[in-house]
């Protein structure tokens, strides 16, 4: 079963806030330590972003998938 488009936007647009306002922050606040991290969540960020922009499903999927791997 393939999943609709609007709840896979809602799921990603939920998880981009989720990864940018929990997940960056402290990795953010502990300095040159966590700045790879920070980097790396941006890229991902990006990307699903991007996934967004563009209304591609398996590109959202992909994204969407990407930002649950990282944890709080």
């Amino acid at each position: 079963m393939t999943t609709p488009i609007k709840k896979l936007r809602s799921d990603l647009e939920r998880e981009i806030a989720r990864v940018r306002d929990e997940t960056l922050p402290p990795r953010l606040r502990i300095g040159l330590r966590g700045e790879n991290g920070a980097n790396w969540i941006r890229r991902d960020l990006g990307d699903a972003a991007l996934a967004l922009a563009l209304g591609d499903r398996a590109s959202m999927k992909r994204a969407l998938e990407v930002l649950k791997g990282w944890g709080p």
